[in-house]
């Protein structure tokens, strides 16, 4: 359900769209990586008949925007309603935020979402308004310069506009904002070093090999 490709440069504008659920359970809405980017009145509620099963962004079986690695962007004015379907495998908010996770051990360092204005969205039907969530791989688990402004948020499992996980940072989170409580649904605020005895390590090094006849080699082996 990503709709910016890799391939693609990073896009300005996504708006005045409905965004209607699959029947494949496990997709965001919208799964959403780049810079710059607006997204902005889809499925406004004021063009939209409230809670209508044919407008907003809604019915997908996670949140319904994700921001996953999001740089300078703006998510204003959307309505938001009825996703997270499958919670039996998630429970998340009509927007989430994310950390970040790596490709791979020897790819590069992956951006973290950083600032990103969440105003003026219409969300109601999921178990949160918007969810500071952890990805659970490595990465530095912060999510930076956010701010919530003018959201009318209507979840089902509590009256919070906004959810934190408790290994999630929010350096530099917009002043004014709600306090996020946090989830107690994901890992607790305990860094992932590396074991003692390394060789149990369950990440793999890069390289995943010494060079034949040398009696050191120097490995990138990632840590959280």
């Amino acid at each position: 359900s990503n709709p910016f490709p890799p391939q693609q440069p990073d896009l300005r504008s996504l708006r005045e769209a409905n965004f209607i659920g699959p029947t494949f359970p496990t997709t965001d809405g919208l799964e959403l990586y780049g810079r710059n980017m607006m997204i902005h009145d889809n499925g406004n509620v004021a063009a939209c008949p409230s809670n209508s099963p044919s407008s907003g962004i809604t019915g997908f079986g996670f949140e319904g925007i994700g921001a996953h690695s999001l740089y300078k962007s703006t998510i204003a004015n959307n309505y938001i309603h009825n996703n997270d379907t499958d919670q039996s495998t998630l429970t998340t908010g009509g927007i989430k935020l994310v950390t970040s996770f790596p490709t791979g051990p020897c790819g590069g360092v992956p951006r973290d979402t950083s600032t990103v204005s969440i105003t003026g969205n219409t969300i109601s039907g999921q178990p949160y308004g918007i969810h500071f969530s952890d990805q659970g791989h490595l990465s530095t688990d912060s999510l930076s310069n956010v701010t919530l402004m003018g959201n009318n948020v209507m979840p089902t499992i509590s009256g919070d506009i906004a959810r934190i996980d408790s290994s999630v940072a929010l350096p530099g989170y917009g002043a004014g904002g709600p306090t996020p409580l946090t989830t107690g649904s994901k890992p607790l605020a305990t860094p992932l070093a590396l074991a003692v005895d390394s060789t149990s390590w369950q990440f793999v090094k890069c390289p995943a090999t010494g060079v034949a006849g040398t009696q050191r080699a120097t490995f990138t082996i990632p840590v959280k």
